[in-house]
């Protein structure tokens, strides 16, 4: 089971198509601590050609969720509930 299963089954149970968590939320539902890359490197959000390689993004793709954007200065993400029009988005 991956570290972020418990992130994509708490997406998958969201009643709503659009949700924002703080870093410090996605902590508490993991239950450990994102990695540093997470609070410095965009690429770790993103959905990109290497997507299949980032376990964290397999979490919440799988559930059909995508990262609609994210601050590094608030420490906020949010996701979106994946559609046909979507599935390309690119976040930054």
């Amino acid at each position: 089971m991956s570290k972020y299963a418990p992130l994509a089954q708490f997406l998958a149970k969201q009643p709503k198509d659009v949700t924002t968590l703080a870093f410090s939320q996605i902590e508490q539902i993991i239950g450990d601590a994102l990695p540093p890359s997470a609070r410095k490197y965009h690429q770790w959000w993103e959905k990109d050609s290497c997507t299949e390689r980032h376990v964290q993004a397999q979490a919440w793709l799988r559930t059909g969720w995508l990262v609609e954007n994210f601050s590094f200065p608030d420490e906020t993400v949010t996701f979106r509930r994946s559609t046909q029009s979507n599935i390309g988005l690119r976040t930054g």
